[in-house]
């Protein structure tokens, strides 16, 4: 037994640190004991951390400071080897860590873009989509790529181009067949 006793509220501590109702003081300390197992530390709402793990055998996880690691079940955007060590927020459902969702990635004004999500600006009259080294625009065997470097690719079983007026074809040299 302890050579001190921890007095507990409304419980009597008898000499030499021995409890006068050593069933009740069990009661209480099993009482205080489930309080604190049944307390949660884990973080709950939305949390920012560092992704850990992206698409391998370990899953998502996120290194959220002050709690450790949490596995993601689920995310809003796509996530690749690549993108490890970035921030990200997570949507953390306290008890629940099959229901924590990645929400996204956390950009400070002033960084430049990540490298693979292109630029779109809308005016309500023109749409510019624009990315750094190239774009692909892809419907079943079709494609059309635009390069950097200025090339553009058709791609595709049939091409059929159809002017109503006048239809032009510059270039440097034009092959045809």
């Amino acid at each position: 037994m302890f050579k001190h006793a921890i007095a507990m509220p409304d419980t009597p501590v008898a000499e030499h640190g021995r409890n006068e109702s050593d069933a009740g003081q069990a009661a209480t300390q099993s009482g205080l004991l489930a309080q604190v197992v049944s307390r949660s530390e884990y973080p709950s709402g939305i949390v920012v951390g560092i992704l850990a793990d992206a698409g391998d055998a370990a899953g998502i996880c996120v290194d959220v400071q002050g709690y450790g690691r949490v596995a993601v079940s689920h995310a809003l955007v796509p996530v690749g080897a690549g993108d490890r060590g970035r921030a990200v927020a997570v949507s953390v459902a306290s008890g629940a860590p099959n229901a924590n969702v990645l929400l996204g990635f956390v950009w400070t004004p002033g960084e430049p873009a990540h490298a693979s999500t292109p630029t779109v600006q809308a005016d309500g009259q023109r749409v510019v989509i624009e990315a750094e080294h190239e774009m692909e625009l892809r419907c079943g065997e079709s494609a059309i790529v635009l390069t950097a470097d200025g090339r553009i690719y058709l791609r595709g079983n049939y091409v059929t181009s159809h002017a109503s007026a006048t239809q032009r074809i510059l270039g440097g040299s034009v092959h045809v067949n």
